[in-house]
């Protein structure tokens, strides 16, 4: 919660979306491994702007064959990236229909995308909640 703060605090909109249907054990387990090799590798500044060239994972006909999952293998992500690429680690996403390079926020924040590949595969409706806006509540009594 400290790090969403930290962000709140500078003024910036925290958004979240929250899970309709809880992790099973088994689930939250393959998340949590997944997320500890993952830490503390540096954002994909590179790869994210290379989504502004030809050389793009996105695009109509180009998502159908790239974009795929790496399993967790990558040096470093950006940040829809991580939270595909996670899903499909958690078993949340079926991998054979995750573009984790070629998904973007917005394609989460409205779960649809101008993209016709991710807009049929990438549906978050029936498990998660709406967008919300993160604030932090404290509860009287509690740091």
């Amino acid at each position: 919660q400290l790090h969403l703060e930290k962000y709140a605090q500078a003024g910036d909109r925290v958004w979240v979306r929250r899970r309709r249907v809880p992790l099973t054990p088994e689930q939250s387990a393959c998340l949590t491994a997944f997320a500890q090799v993952q830490e503390g590798k540096p954002f994909a500044t590179l790869r994210l702007l290379l989504q502004l060239t030809p050389f793009r994972s996105r695009g109509p006909l180009r998502t159908y064959f790239v974009g795929k999952p790496h399993g967790g293998d990558r040096r470093n992500y950006f940040c829809s990236e991580l939270v595909v690429e996670a899903c499909v680690a958690a078993g949340l996403v079926d991998p054979a229909q995750a573009r984790p390079s070629a998904t973007f926020p917005r394609d989460l924040f409205y779960d649809s995308s101008p993209n016709p590949f991710l807009n049929r595969h990438l549906p978050l409706e029936p498990c998660w909640y709406p967008p919300a806006r993160w604030t932090n509540c404290l509860i009287s009594g509690n740091p």
